[in-house]
């Protein structure tokens, strides 16, 4: 049988995670590195890079067009915080992606989050949040400030093109015209 110390993490570990999941780290190269910060820092990319592609797959095109609007420091904050709160997520997946939201959520943008909850809703992703639609049938349906349709039209139109980031800025919103209901 274990002992109890075994099955948590103690300081020793913690202290380890949080020098690999380190962003500042991650950005300071230092050309007279040993053999073993040259591995270290190596981990670190292939880590940042799991991280990167997995909200990169779930949200194909609003994560580019986030990025280039904001600044790619969401993503180092993502990766900062990743060894704290990916514990209770069942995959790398699933925490990058619970904590790029959540860091979208509390910057209090509220276009990029109903951005990310609509192609979440056009992909039929399992964790969707809403459900969208042109009718107000129920009148407790909420109307999203933005056109999210062409909106998000727009930034796939821009995203396959392949176009460069400063591009993104040049792309309008419109007033809303669709509704959202909880799922």
């Amino acid at each position: 049988m274990k002992r109890r110390q075994d099955l948590h993490m103690n300081e020793d570990s913690l202290e380890r995670m949080s020098n690999l999941y380190s962003g500042r780290a991650l950005l300071e190269f230092n050309i007279n590195q040993t053999i073993a910060e040259n591995h270290l820092l190596f981990d670190r990319v292939r880590r940042f890079l799991d991280i990167t592609r997995a909200v990169h797959k779930r949200w194909i095109y609003v994560s580019k067009y986030i990025l280039s609007l904001s600044d790619e420091c969401v993503l180092i904050d993502v990766f900062d915080e990743f060894h704290i709160k990916a514990s209770t997520s069942h995959s790398i997946s699933a925490a990058s992606c619970n904590i790029f939201y959540n860091k979208i959520k509390n910057s209090g943008n509220e276009l990029f989050v109903e951005l990310l909850d609509y192609e979440d809703y056009v992909n039929q992703h399992p964790g969707r949040h809403y459900i969208y639609s042109k009718d107000n049938k129920d009148k407790k349906n909420i109307l999203v400030p933005y056109d999210l349709e062409s909106l998000y039209l727009s930034i796939m139109f821009y995203a396959r093109a392949s176009a460069p980031s400063f591009l993104y800025k040049t792309i309008l919103t419109e007033p809303g015209v669709i509704y959202k209901e909880s799922v």
